[in-house]
C-alpha cells in the first residue's frame, strides 16, 4: 500500500527529491529501486560538478579493470560516493543513461583528483604547477585521511601559495570555472559560510535549468536538511525550495521525501561506524512519527492532510522543527533499523 501510494506521487513529479541521513546503506537501495520504477533524466547529487562528470566518464569509458583500478587508487577522494552502495547507485544511473549533476562546492576530499582532472584537461602553461597541487594535496590529505584532528588541504598555507603560481592568462573556459570554485570552495571551507555554500548551490541548479532540467524529470539526493520545499532547520531557503519554485513555474510537481532511521549504525565520514542519534535535535523533533513507525517494517507517512491543517492555522504546533518538517516534506519514510554503507575497500 505504502509503495503504491509512494510510487503514484512519484510518477506524478518532474522534481522528486530525497533528503536523507547520511552514509545508510539503505537509503542508496531505496534511491535504486525508485530509479528502476520510475524514469528519469538527471541524477543531482550533493557533490561538485566535476567529481560527478568525472563518475559518468570513468564508468562510462573504462573497463572494469581500469574502473577498479581508479577507485583503489582515488576512493577517499569521493565523498559520499565512497561508499560501496552509492558507487553501485552511480553505475546503474550510468547504465541507464540519467545525466549526473552535481550542486556542490568541491569537496574538501576531492581535490587530488581534481588537480589530475586539470593537470590531464588544463592548458600546457599550468601543467607542471598542476601536478605540484595534485602532489601536495595527496600528501597532506592522506595524514588527515588518517587523523581527521589534522588540517585538509584547504586549509593547508601552501593552497593559497601554489593556486597563486597559477597562469591564469593561458586558461581555457573550463579549466578557469574550476580554479574560480576550487577558490570558491576553499574560501567556504575557511568561513564555514552556509550562507555562501547554499547560493553556489543555487547558481550551480539555475546554470543546469534552462539545458538539463526544464521539461525534464529529476532525481535529488541531498542531506536532510536541503531537500524541504520550505525554510530549512538551519534557517536558509535551500535546494529544495528552489525546485519547487521551479516545478510552480513549469506548472509541474516536486515531491519532496524525507528518509530517516528510527534505530540503527550508520558509517563514519570515512571509515568506522556510529549509532543512529535519537537524542539529535531533529530526531526528538520528530518523536510523534518515530513513536509511531514499526520497529520491524518501513513506515511510509504521508504529511499532506497534516499540512493542511496548519495552513489553514487551525493548529499550532509549538516545535519548529516539527513545523517546518510538516510543511516542507510531503511525506517521511522511516528505516526501523539502518545498517552502514560499507566503504569501497
Amino acid at each position: 500500500m505504502g509503495w503504491t501510494q509512494l510510487m503514484e506521487r512519484v510518477n506524478q513529479s518532474h522534481y522528486v527529491l530525497i533528503g536523507e541521513d547520511h552514509f545508510i546503506r539503505e537509503i542508496p537501495l531505496f534511491t535504486q529501486a525508485l530509479i528502476r520504477a520510475s524514469s528519469f533524466q538527471n541524477y543531482v547529487a550533493e557533490l561538485d560538478p566535476w567529481m560527478m562528470q568525472l563518475f559518468q566518464d570513468k564508468i562510462t569509458r573504462l573497463s572494469n579493470a581500469e574502473l577498479q583500478r581508479w577507485i583503489d587508487s582515488n576512493y577517499n577522494c569521493f565523498s559520499f560516493f565512497q561508499k560501496q552502495p552509492d558507487f553501485d547507485l552511480l553505475k546503474t544511473l550510468v547504465q541507464k543513461k540519467i545525466r549526473l549533476l552535481g550542486l556542490e562546492q568541491i569537496c574538501l576530499t576531492s581535490t587530488s583528483v581534481i588537480f589530475q582532472y586539470l593537470y590531464e584537461t588544463g592548458s600546457p602553461q599550468n601543467r607542471k604547477q598542476y601536478a605540484a597541487l595534485r602532489d601536495s594535496s595527496s600528501a597532506v590529505n592522506e595524514v588527515f585521511f588518517k587523523d581527521l584532528a589534522k588540517p585538509y588541504f584547504f586549509k593547508s598555507p601552501s593552497f593559497a601559495k601554489q593556486m597563486a603560481g597559477l597562469d591564469r592568462s593561458s586558461m581555457q573556459k573550463d579549466e578557469k570555472e574550476v580554479v574560480d570554485a576550487l577558490m570558491i570552495s576553499q574560501k567556504i571551507y575557511q568561513t564555514g559560510s552556509h550562507s555562501q555554500r547554499i547560493k553556489l548551490m543555487q547558481q550551480n541548479f539555475l546554470q543546469y535549468y534552462t539545458p538539463y532540467m526544464k521539461g525534464k524529470r529529476s532525481l535529488f539526493r541531498f542531506g536532510a536538511n536541503h531537500a524541504m520545499k520550505g525554510e530549512s532547520y538551519l534557517p536558509v531557503y535551500d535546494i529544495g525550495t528552489t525546485a519547487h519554485v521551479l516545478a510552480q513555474s513549469e506548472q509541474v510537481e516536486s515531491y519532496h521525501i524525507l528518509v530517516l532511521p528510527k534505530s540503527g549504525l550508520k558509517a563514519g565520514f570515512l571509515n568506522g561506524t556510529e549509532p543512529v542519534d535519537l537524542s539529535d535535535d531533529l530526531f526528538k523533533s520528530l518523536s510523534p512519527f518515530f513513536t509511531a513507525a514499526s520497529d520491524t517494517a518501513w513506515t511510509f507517512i504521508t504529511l499532506d492532510k497534516i499540512r493542511r491543517v496548519l495552513n489553514n492555522k487551525s493548529y499550532h504546533i509549538p516545535d519548529a522543527n516539527l513545523e517546518k518538517t510538516i510543511k516542507g516534506y510531503d511525506a517521511i519514510i522511516i528505516i526501523p533499523v539502518a545498517t552502514p554503507a560499507p566503504a569501497l575497500r
